[in-house]
C-alpha cells in the first residue's frame, strides 16, 4: 500500500469512526437482545463494549411462545414467588401463586414440592394450586429423600435415607399410611450419605455419599450395597470441601461435582455394570445441565451459545451465573464478567429448578380433591 492510499484509510477510520464508538444507548439496545453466551462475546470485544451495563430483565410471566424454544427453558423458583429465567437473565412472578409457606424444600418434582418445617415435619405443596397435604411426623433427621409419584397418585411412596454412626436408615412411606417404615442396615464402611437427594432407577435407590460413593437400595429384596469411592476423581476433593448433584437422563445416572470454591468441577456418568463413575465431560456439548439440591436437570440446548454450560443457583449481583465447560470458567447471564471460582458470588439455598410444564400445569387430581369438604385447599395423606 503506497502512502496516498494509506492517508486515504487513515482519513476513512477517523471520519466514519470505529465500533467502539457507538452511542451508549445503541450498545445498550444490542445487548439486551443477546443471551448468556452471545452477551459475554460482547463484552470482550473492546473495553468500551464490556463497560455495557449488565442486562437484568423483568417480566409480567415467563415466555410461553411454543414456536420459541427458550419457552422450554428450567426456571429457578423461589420461596417469595419470584421465578428467575437463565438464558434471558430476566425475573417474573405469576399472580395465581401465593407466597410459599416457611420451610425447607427438600424435593422437587411432578409439579410440587416435598418440604420441611424443621427436620421431622414433612409436607407436600402444590405452588400452583396452593394445596398443601401434610404428613405424619418421622422421628428422624434424613439426609435425602425422594418420592415416586404426585403425592395426589395412590402409587406415591416417599422414601428417605440417613447414616448414623454404623447404621444405614431406610425411611418409607406410602399414600393412605398413617406412619413410617423404617429399616436398618449395618454400615460396615461408614458410608456418610451427603444432601443430595437419591435417585431412583429400575426400581432400584441410588444414594450418593460424601466420598462419591453409592449405597443402593433394592426395596423389593429389602437389601443395600455400597461402592467404593472413585479416587481418579475424589483426588480434586475433600469432604468436607464438595456439593454433590446427582439426576437421570435417558436411562443413565448422572453426578457432578462441584468445589465448594468452585474450582473444580467434574462431570461422571454410572457404569451401571461395573458400578463405576466415569467421567463424561463430552456429555454437555448440546446440553444444558441445571443443577440444585432439590432437583437437576438435563436438557438439549435451546438456543445457540446455551450448551456445555452448567446453571447454578448462584447470582453475581442480580446476574445468574453459568460454568462454561469450553472455557472453564464461570460466566455472568448479564455479560461481561468471568470468574475461575464462586468470587463475589452468593448461592441462594431457598429455591429450585423447574421445568415450563411444572410452572403452567394445573393438577386435575388436586382439583377433583378441593370439594366442598376442603374449602381450605388442604386435604389428608
Amino acid at each position: 500500500m503506497d502512502s496516498a492510499s494509506r492517508d486515504q484509510v487513515q482519513e476513512e477510520e477517523q471520519t466514519s469512526g470505529t465500533w467502539s464508538d457507538l452511542p451508549m444507548d445503541i450498545l445498550c439496545l444490542i445487548k439486551h437482545h443477546l443471551f448468556a453466551a452471545d452477551s459475554a462475546a460482547f463484552s470482550a470485544v473492546c473495553k468500551t463494549w464490556k463497560s455495557v451495563p449488565a442486562v437484568v430483565r423483568s417480566l409480567a410471566l415467563p415466555p410461553d411462545n411454543n414456536d420459541n424454544p427458550l419457552s422450554n427453558c428450567p426456571c429457578l423458583m423461589f420461596l417469595n414467588n419470584r421465578f428467575y429465567h437463565p438464558v434471558y437473565n430476566a425475573s417474573f412472578q405469576l399472580d395465581n401463586i401465593l407466597r410459599l409457606p416457611e420451610g425447607i424444600i427438600r424435593v422437587s418434582k411432578y409439579g410440587w414440592l416435598l418440604m420441611t418445617q424443621g427436620d421431622q415435619c414433612p409436607f407436600f405443596f402444590n405452588p400452583f394450586t396452593n394445596v398443601r397435604i401434610d404428613l405424619p411426623r418421622i422421628d428422624y433427621k434424613v439426609s435425602s429423600v425422594t418420592f415416586t409419584n404426585p403425592p395426589t397418585s395412590n402409587d406415591c411412596e416417599i422414601v428417605g435415607f440417613s447414616t448414623v454412626d454404623d447404621v444405614i436408615r431406610v425411611y418409607s412411606i406410602k399414600r393412605g399410611k398413617e406412619s413410617w417404615t423404617e429399616h436398618e442396615f449395618k454400615n460396615r464402611f461408614c458410608v456418610v450419605l451427603s444432601r443430595c437427594n437419591p435417585v431412583l432407577h429400575r426400581g432400584r435407590y441410588y444414594c450418593l455419599g460424601t466420598k462419591g460413593n453409592l449405597v443402593v437400595y433394592d426395596p423389593k429384596k429389602n437389601t443395600v450395597h455400597r461402592t467404593g469411592s472413585p479416587k481418579h476423581i475424589w483426588a480434586h476433593f475433600e469432604d468436607s470441601d464438595c456439593r454433590h448433584y446427582m439426576l437421570e437422563s435417558d436411562g443413565d445416572i448422572f453426578a457432578v461435582f462441584v468445589a465448594c470454591s468452585g474450582r473444580h468441577i467434574c462431570i461422571c456418568r454410572l457404569n451401571l455394570s461395573k458400578m463405576v463413575w466415569e467421567m463424561a465431560e463430552d456429555l454437555l456439548e448440546d446440553k444444558m445441565l441445571f443443577v440444585s439440591r432439590p432437583a437437576s436437570f438435563l436438557e438439549k440446548a435451546l438456543a445457540r451459545g446455551t450448551g456445555n454450560k452448567i446453571y447454578f443457583p448462584r447470582f453475581h449481583g442480580d446476574n445468574g451465573l453459568f460454568y462454561s465447560l469450553a472455557t472453564k470458567k464461570y460466566h455472568t447471564s448479564g455479560g461481561g464478567s468471568c470468574y475461575e471460582s464462586f468470587h463475589n458470588s452468593k448461592e441462594r439455598l431457598y429455591c429450585t429448578w423447574m421445568k415450563p410444564s411444572q410452572l403452567l400445569q394445573f393438577d386435575r387430581e388436586v382439583a377433583f380433591y378441593l370439594d366442598e369438604t376442603y374449602m381450605e385447599k388442604k386435604f389428608l395423606w
